[in-house]
């Protein structure tokens, strides 16, 4: 079900420090805020495109991925983002990520779901 055309519908963001939960925003819609596609293609090679009208923000390029599993890596300028697969259907593909850095003696983190519709 991977394979195809995928735009950001909804983000879900939580915010950590030291453990404690600091901030929370669920299936928040990105519609006129945030631009988010994958294309991704049989040989393992995806496209991308991100914009942020608001910061005048605007990326498109291409990459590649890897499946293992319930993850999917995805390699864009030679940098790989792991993601883990929380449904994947004909219609639907929804990714989560976590990030964390220590800073200042605070451990930092941030967990993101993002809900991709097929286009």
């Amino acid at each position: 079900h991977l394979l195809g055309k995928w735009k950001l519908n909804t983000m879900s963001i939580k915010s950590y420090e030291d453990g404690e939960l600091v901030g929370e925003n669920n299936d928040l819609p990105v519609a006129s805020q945030i631009t988010w596609e994958y294309e991704f293609k049989a040989d393992l090679s995806v496209e991308y495109y991100m914009a942020i009208p608001a910061a005048e923000f605007e990326e498109k390029g291409k990459g590649t991925y890897s499946t293992s599993g319930n993850s999917i890596t995805i390699t864009i300028d030679g940098e790989p983002g792991v993601f883990f697969f929380f449904l994947n259907d004909a219609d639907n593909l929804h990714l989560k990520m976590t990030e964390e850095e220590e800073s200042g003696g605070v451990i930092y983190k941030e967990e993101m779901e993002q809900k991709f519709i097929r286009k």
